[in-house]
């Protein structure tokens, strides 16, 4: 009969399962490489800044009251220029063109600054690594195994092996 050594992949000091194998020895780990998961979240968090913003008013017409005082005066230059009844032309001239100059300059665009909430959604990135077990490798009977732990091993690993006959 000849006995042939078969190796157990789990380490019984590490793993609890001391029943699994017939003999266990200890070994020596030659590497261990840690693997590890990546996980990405991203979090909406709002950002708001209060910022002044212009608001136009629109005044097409002019006011009334400038648009008076420019006739009045229009009326009072137009009134000095003519003579007889080219003075009355003058007059009403200058009062229509003095109301038109004053209703235009009043006319256009005025406004105010209020302060406006302006909002948006920004995404906050979190990355995060986490050991989920280590890869090990040990040498037995000059032959190089590896097995997955889930905690880091020292320098020193028991492993279970059984021994079978082969005919």
């Amino acid at each position: 009969m000849k006995a042939v050594l078969t190796a157990v992949a789990t380490t019984v000091a590490l793993s609890g399962i001391a029943n699994a194998a017939d003999f266990t020895t200890k070994v020596e780990v030659i590497s261990v490489n840690a693997l590890t998961k990546t996980f990405t979240t991203s979090s909406p968090y709002e950002s708001c800044q209060v910022h002044k913003v212009w608001v136009e008013e629109q005044n097409f017409f002019g006011s009334a009251g400038d648009q008076l005082f420019g006739a009045l005066l229009g009326g009072a230059i137009g009134n000095q220029l003519g003579g007889g009844s080219g003075k009355q032309i003058a007059t009403a001239a200058g009062a229509v063109i003095g109301s038109q100059i004053a209703g235009s300059n009043s006319r256009g665009s005025s406004g105010h600054f209020e302060k406006k909430r302006v909002c948006e959604t920004k995404y906050t990135t979190r990355t995060k690594t986490v050991t989920s077990g280590y890869n090990v490798t040990f040498n037995l009977n000059d032959q190089e195994h590896s097995t997955i732990l889930l905690e880091r091993p020292g320098r020193y690993v028991t492993v279970g092996f059984n021994i079978e006959s082969v005919k």
